[in-house]
Parts: C-alpha cells; sequence; structure tokens
C-alpha cells in the first residue's frame, strides 16, 4: 500500500529592508541601489549609482551590487581608506 504524499507546494517567502542586508545566510546575494543606500544610510539610490563601486551591470538601468562587496566597500571608508575603487 502506498503512503500518502503531500502535494502541496512548499511555503514561500519574500524578504525585504535591511535584513538581507545585514544576513551572513545569502553573502553573494544581489542587492539594488535601494537596498545599498539603506545599507550605507543618509544617501540617495542615485548617489549609489554614481559612487558605489564594483556594481554589476545587468541592463540599461538595472544595476545590482553583492552584499559582500557593498560591505566590503562600507569597511574600507570606516577604516579611512579614501581609495577609488571603480
Amino acid at each position: 500500500m502506498e503512503a500518502n504524499r503531500s502535494t502541496r507546494a512548499p511555503q514561500l517567502a519574500v524578504v525585504h529592508g535591511s535584513d538581507e542586508v545585514e544576513s551572513d545566510q545569502f553573502p553573494d546575494r544581489l542587492l539594488d541601489a535601494g537596498q545599498v543606500a539603506e545599507a550605507i544610510g543618509g544617501v540617495s539610490p542615485d548617489w549609489v549609482r554614481r559612487n558605489v563601486p564594483w556594481k554589476i551591470d545587468l541592463g540599461h538601468s538595472t544595476k545590482r551590487w553583492y552584499r559582500r562587496d557593498v560591505n566590503r566597500w562600507i569597511e574600507s571608508r570606516r577604516e579611512g581608506d579614501r581609495r577609488v575603487f571603480k
């Protein structure tokens, strides 16, 4: 006799906000300009597009950054390293 099989799809959840930026669960997570601006604090997404290095160009107006690169850049700014990364 066959065991009962569940045909239900697994529950999925969408995560928004700064929790993504802080999580070590996804070190290679891609962030958009708004998420990077939130992580930096006090800057706009437009500022991020112009000034934050290592952006990935996914299209004409679609730019993304790896979370680990953003964290590395923020840390370099805290340490007084003013080199320009482009």
